[in-house]
């Protein structure tokens, strides 16, 4: 059985008016639906390409990086002179489609996107809009003449610019990570230290339960929520205590502990020594 290929290429003639190293070249452009036995290379290209999964399963190596397993949504690219090897998984051949393109920009345009020699490979990133553009750019390299390879590059632009969208897209639907949540709380608390603060202000200012809150922030801080609040209203008393002239009970006030008895404990518990003392050994410095 022989792979199902329809591709197209376009020569670049000599005496042309695209040939700036800056004007983008697509040369080659297909889609094959592969048998058990497609595989390519190891070899290197002049250009680079950009290869799209549609269906099945295969692998891809490229320099010294092991094999990458690639299925359906996934994309790579290839970069000119470096050695690759790709094949279809024999249980399952993949369907793919491909362009090959060169231009002294193309490393701002992968830059943008965030491929590199070390990261090119995106894994679930097509989508209908993507492969619709994929297709434009097939078909339009289907007639050789100027103004279709115009079509064609508008095409590969526009795919760019739908593979940064779905980047995006994929970067804002991923779950936030746990120690975001702890950063969210202590920036909180930072800030507003000086108001009341409970589990309830901070479960409705994060959007998590009190008990997955109280877990996480102790997983990631070392200590409670409430510990953590307490050393920020401590610390920042002793600032007040240095470089004010307001008293013990104004201190304790705008650090948000409305009783002076309870400020005076807590601060003894966490300095060492109590308010007086700190201000009177902070005076003694300067």
């Amino acid at each position: 059985m022989e792979d199902s290929v329809v591709q197209y290429f376009y020569t670049l003639p000599k005496d042309s008016s695209f040939s700036s190293p800056a004007d983008i070249h697509i040369s080659w452009a297909g889609h094959r639906k592969c048998t058990a036995s497609h595989n390519i290379g190891p070899r290197v290209l002049d250009t680079y390409k950009l290869v799209v999964v549609l269906s099945g399963k295969g692998y891809l190596e490229q320099d010294s990086h092991p094999a990458i397993p690639l299925s359906a949504g996934d994309m790579f690219f290839l970069f000119p002179l470096h050695l690759h090897h790709y094949w279809a998984d024999p249980e399952d051949p993949w369907e793919i489609m491909w362009v090959a393109f060169n231009s002294s920009l193309c490393p701002r345009f992968l830059s943008s996107i965030h491929i590199s020699h070390d990261h090119y490979v995106l894994n679930g990133i097509l989508n209908d809009s993507l492969q619709r553009a994929m297709y434009q750019v097939i078909n339009a390299l289907g007639d050789e003449s100027d103004q279709y390879r115009f079509c064609a590059i508008g095409a590969l632009y526009t795919l760019f610019y739908k593979i940064d969208l779905a980047l995006r897209n994929q970067e804002a639907a991923l779950p936030e990570p746990e120690e975001s949540i702890a950063t969210k709380i202590t920036a909180f608390i930072d800030q507003n230290f000086y108001l009341p603060i409970d589990m309830d202000t901070l479960c409705q200012h994060v959007s998590y339960s009190r008990s997955y809150i109280s877990r996480i922030f102790k997983a990631e801080m070392g200590m409670t929520v409430s510990e953590y609040v307490q050393k920020t209203r401590i610390r920042n008393a002793q600032s007040l205590l240095r470089d004010t002239n307001i008293s013990i009970q104004e201190v304790s006030y705008s650090v948000g502990i409305d009783d002076p008895l309870y400020f005076s404990k807590t601060f003894r518990k966490l300095v060492g020594i109590s308010p007086r003392d700190y201000r009177n050994q902070a005076k003694a410095r300067s």
